[in-house]
């Protein structure tokens, strides 16, 4: 195994639910833009 994809597949698993979250809300709500989709999670637009 190389020396970061052990870490690579951790941040990945780690995104897995917020991405989760974010195509749940926007199949729920529709089209939103990503400050609304950032307040909706509680974090920045940039992380949304």
């Amino acid at each position: 195994m190389k020396p970061g994809a052990k870490s690579a597949k951790k941040k990945q698993q780690a995104s897995a639910p917020t991405r989760q979250t974010i195509l749940d809300l926007l199949k729920r709500r529709g089209e939103q833009s990503a400050s609304a989709l950032g307040k909706a999670l509680g974090v920045t637009p940039m992380a949304a």
